[in-house]
């Protein structure tokens, strides 16, 4: 137990790091948290959460080394990482955050390696995340990450058969290594209500680049769907003016992002606006997303989640009730 949690501590350091841009420091602190989960995961091999561990441990050290500018080191731990995501995969099929971090470094590895000027292995990557995340989607469709994630894949999947986007573009001056720290940032916070601070930073990056460049519909509706995932983590936080603002700002960049007014739904129902609530909750009852899941499940969903975060209304009861009907 001692061991496990020095290896956390250790952990925690190299993500502070990470936030402060010491990345040297922060380097050796996932090293040290690396070298705890090998002797841990060795002297108990059948321990689920050390071999977990490890597994995450290695991708920290991935993303460090990418960000330090140390590919090909990078590459040796990032698919040291899928070989033990794969490894706790198939022995625990349903396992969601199993499937997630799998997912995950498929597409890790995938950013990997079409940076290193690989675009075929890219994409046999980012198709495995693809399937991993559709089946994630199916499984907890309250965790916007998961949606958030699989745009983003698509989104590489596109952008290799065609001419890259100005988010990709370094000519533009894009702050791609922000970006992608804001994304380690958020990914590292289990705490939706912790993800606010980080999520608002990131979003400000893209509405920046919008005002600074004319977007196309992709830039527009990667935009939009940041929006959509700040107004999420908000409702956590109980901002519920911001989080209807937010909401409304995403669906103002493209209305064709439905999932959003979840969000702007639950916003109005916790300012008391019942009326107002109760026409968006109506008007995606019947509805489903574009994976093929009921928004009216979805709703239910994020209103558990919600009520388990201690987050809960006078007239959630009647809402349930007019989903059910």
């Amino acid at each position: 137990d001692f061991k496990n949690g020095l290896a956390i501590s250790f952990e925690k350091l190299g993500i502070t790091h990470t936030y402060l841009g010491n990345l040297e420091k922060a380097l050796g602190f996932y090293e040290e948290e690396t070298k705890l989960f090998k002797e841990l995961y060795a002297a108990y091999p059948n321990n689920v959460d050390f071999k977990n561990g490890l597994a995450i441990s290695f991708e920290k050290l991935g993303i460090t080394h990418t960000s330090l500018g140390n590919l090909d080191k990078a590459l040796g731990f990032y698919e040291e990482r899928n070989r033990l995501g794969k490894e706790l995969y198939a022995a625990y099929p349903n396992n969601v955050s199993f499937k997630n971090g799998l997912a995950l470094s498929y597409q890790h590895l995938g950013w990997h390696l079409e940076k290193m000027g690989k675009p075929a292995q890219s994409i046999e990557n980012y198709l495995e995340s693809e399937k991993l995340l559709k089946q994630l989607i199916i499984d907890a469709p309250a965790y916007v990450e998961f949606k958030q994630n699989l745009t983003w894949v698509q989104k590489r999947l596109a952008a290799l058969n065609q001419l890259p986007s100005l988010f990709e573009l370094e000519k533009t001056g894009t702050p791609q290594k922000e970006i992608e720290g804001y994304r380690i940032g958020i990914d590292s916070l289990k705490n939706e209500a912790d993800k606010v601070e980080i999520q608002t930073k990131l979003v400000n990056v893209y509405e920046k680049l919008l005002t600074q460049y004319k977007g196309n519909k992709e830039d527009t509706t990667t935009c939009a769907n940041e929006n959509g995932s700040l107004s999420f983590y908000q409702l956590f936080k109980k901002q519920f003016i911001e989080a209807q603002k937010t909401a409304l700002r995403g669906l103002a960049l493209d209305a064709s992002q439905t999932w959003i007014k979840t969000n702007l739904a639950h916003a109005l129902l916790f300012q008391n606006k019942y009326s107002e609530a109760e026409k968006v909750y109506l008007e995606l009852k019947p509805l489903k997303d574009a994976q093929g899941n009921s928004f009216a499940k979805a709703f239910i969903d994020d209103l558990d989640a919600l009520e388990k975060a201690g987050i809960t209304h006078k007239d959630v009861a009647k809402i349930r009730a007019l989903l059910k009907e």
